[in-house]
């Protein structure tokens, strides 16, 4: 799991990437059945990261995958995305 934690720093998700929202680590739970089991199953990768993605639906599935670990709500990235969104950029 180790691996899956590191990820998320070196490839954040919700990063504006050629005017696209970039998938970042959670793409990976795309790459094979194993990766996607070992990554949902891992509260606290989704539990510090809420604020990736300026999505109600997305919100929602970081929550619940969750499970109950502590929840990192960066005021910062939420501010800054709903800035982008009123400017149009998101």
């Amino acid at each position: 799991m180790i691996i899956f934690d590191h990820l998320q720093y070196i490839w954040p998700a919700g990063e504006r990437i050629d005017d696209k929202i970039s998938m970042g680590w959670v793409a990976a739970t795309h790459v094979a059945r194993t990766w996607r089991a070992l990554m949902i199953a891992c509260p606290r990768l989704w539990g510090a990261n809420l604020c990736s993605f300026f999505n109600t639906a997305a919100l929602e599935i970081f929550v619940e995958r969750s499970q109950g670990a502590s929840l990192v709500v960066d005021l910062d990235a939420l501010s800054n995305r709903a800035l982008k969104k009123r400017d149009g950029a998101v």
